[in-house]
Order: C-alpha cells, then structure tokens, then sequence
C-alpha cells in the first residue's frame, strides 16, 4: 500500500517520487535521521490523488491509553460492518487506522471539493458513532496529508533542531497483534516490522455513509491548500480555522493579544492536542509585534492544557458564543 507509486515523499519538504529506487534512496538516506513521511494517498498525476481509504490519526498528548481505546472501538465499527482496515502504531503515542475502500479519483476542482467534504462528513459521523475523542480533526477530509512511514524509526526535532529518536518504530499491527494489548505491543514497536499489504474493499465511501444512522454532508470550506504545515514534532501546525472557538480565532486577528488571552489561546490549543513546536511556530505565523521566539518557547512550556475559562473571555467577545461550539457550558466559568 505505501510502496504503491506516484507519491509524495518527505518531511518537510514534501518530493515526488516516481520510482521504487527513488523511494528506497529515500528510505536508507533519510530513515533514523529524520521524520520519514509519505502521502497517505498515491497520485495519478501530481495533482490527482486516488483515494483508496478514510485516514484516522488518533493520538494524544497525554499518552497512548486513550488512542488505543479509540482505535479499539473504531476497529471493532469495522470489524462488525466487514469494513478492511490497516492500523499503524505511529511512533510514540498514537495509531493510525486506515480504513479501506474502493478507489476514486476526482478529476476537476468541483470533484474534489465533493469528495473532501464526503470524506470529512464521514469521518466525522464516525468519529460520533464510535465515541472517538483522540482524533486529530484538521486531518480529516484531506486528499493530500503525509503520514509516517511503517517501518521508519521514530525520529522528532527538539528545539535546537537537534534529531530525537525514542527507540521505536512507526509498526503495521496485524489485528492480532492490536487485541493482544499495549504491553504486548510495547514489545512490538522496538522493531520496524513489515510493510502492510491493502485488503481488497468492497465498499465505496458512500457505502460507508449508509452504514451511519447519524450521517449527514458536511461542506467544509475548502479554498485552502490541502498540504497542512507539518511541525517538526510530528504534529500539524494549528490553523485559525481549526481552533474551532469564535473567541480564540478573535484573538488571533489581533496585532498584539494580550497575555491572559494568549495563555487561553495556548492551553486550549495543548488541549486539543499540539504540542508546544506546533504552538509557538503557529503563534510566529501570526506575525503579532514585538514577538520573541524564546520567550514564546519558554511561555508556552509553562502552560498546562486545559478548555477556556469561557466567564472571562465573555467579558471581551461575549457576541460571540452564540456561535459557539461548546455554547457556553463546556469551558471553565472560573
């Protein structure tokens, strides 16, 4: 499935590999030594995706409990509907779940935006339906995203640019493998493992659409590009859009927030799952003055993630809750 070409090849910068020797130069220069990424998608041309699964990245700040619980309860969706699927352990502290499905390619610019939107629509139902809270949502609906490389080391950037690598393997997990449990797949990780090979599907995504009792289109605004900023952490960079609360992305325009509001820009950011890289190269995109990169970078290290104290911010940007995702009940009122 990831051997399969054209695909995109890379991290960050993002190359267009035609041939198998190109990938495995790739592959012995890069592994270990960097964050090796390809496409989740091969393309018929450099523009044409051929979207032949749903891409779930299911991971946590906090540690690989929860996204192990998750992508249980997606696999068992799967397993129950006799969907195929692929899960990848991606590294550190998460699982990548690839569910299989017929091929499409959109062609046009009106085909794409159709299938963006189905696919998030989806995804998202799914992500309801299965009582998923570990997702990383700007990762949905995406037909061009990098995804780490099963059989690559894990590899991240700190600060200084300095390679990391955690001692693990970014590892195919059979279904067997995945059910036996974390301890045992502890174990697994330590080794890279083989390259999975596609199960043949027999659904498309609107078969997978009628399966859901709580489906219903999503339109997305999709003018954007659909590369997402890949921070060297492994994580996506925020977007303004993403943040997801009215008041936040307010906050944002803003030439110069002020610092309580950027310290609730930051934990709810943490809590939704970024991680400190991603933040502080999302804040330095923003172009706010007098804006310093190491006293970000220590500021937003001393920030624990948390949801907005919704009483405060109210007393700025009270016209926008109506708009709301959490409607005023689920930040803290103090």
């Amino acid at each position: 499935m990831f051997t399969e070409l054209p695909r995109y090849v890379g991290f960050p910068t993002q190359i267009w590999v035609e041939r198998p020797f190109a990938l495995n130069s790739f592959y012995n220069n890069f592994n270990g030594k960097s964050p090796f990424f390809v496409s989740t998608y091969r393309f018929k041309d450099k523009i044409t995706p051929i979207v032949d699964s749903l891409v779930f990245d299911i991971d946590s700040y906090f540690g690989l409990r929860a996204p192990y619980i998750n992508t249980k309860a997606l696999k068992s969706w799967c397993d129950n509907h006799k969907v195929p699927y692929i899960i990848n352990f991606s590294g550190k502290k998460g699982m990548h779940l690839f569910l299989m499905v017929k091929p499409e390619i959109p062609k046009t610019p009106k085909e794409k935006e159709y299938l963006r939107n189905l696919m998030y629509s989806v995804q998202y139902a799914l992500v309801k339906e299965c009582n998923i809270d570990c997702i990383d949502l700007p990762t949905l609906g995406r037909l061009h995203w990098p995804i780490r490389y099963p059989t690559s080391r894990y590899v991240r950037f700190n600060d200084e640019g300095i390679p990391e690598p955690n001692g693990c393997y970014c590892r195919n997990l059979t279904p067997e493998e995945f059910d036996k449990g974390l301890k045992h797949i502890s174990t697994l990780v330590k080794q890279p493992g083989d390259i999975p090979t596609a199960p043949k599907p027999k659904h498309t995504i609107k078969d997978i659409a009628k399966m859901l009792p709580n489906f219903k289109m999503i339109y997305q605004r999709t003018s954007s590009a659909d590369n997402i900023s890949i921070a060297r952490a492994g994580m996506t960079i925020p977007t303004v859009e993403a943040i997801g609360l009215p008041c936040l992305q307010e906050i944002v325009k803003h030439s110069h927030p002020s610092h309580p509001e950027r310290i609730e820009l930051v934990s709810f950011l943490k809590y939704m799952g970024y991680t400190d890289m991603s933040i502080c190269r999302f804040i330095k995109n923003q172009n706010w003055t007098r804006h310093n990169d190491a006293k970000t970078r220590y500021q937003v290290s001393t920030i624990k993630p948390r949801l907005v104290k919704c009483s405060m911010l109210r007393k700025s940007y009270g016209e926008c809750c109506k708009n709301c995702t959490l409607n005023g009940n689920g930040g803290k009122k103090k």
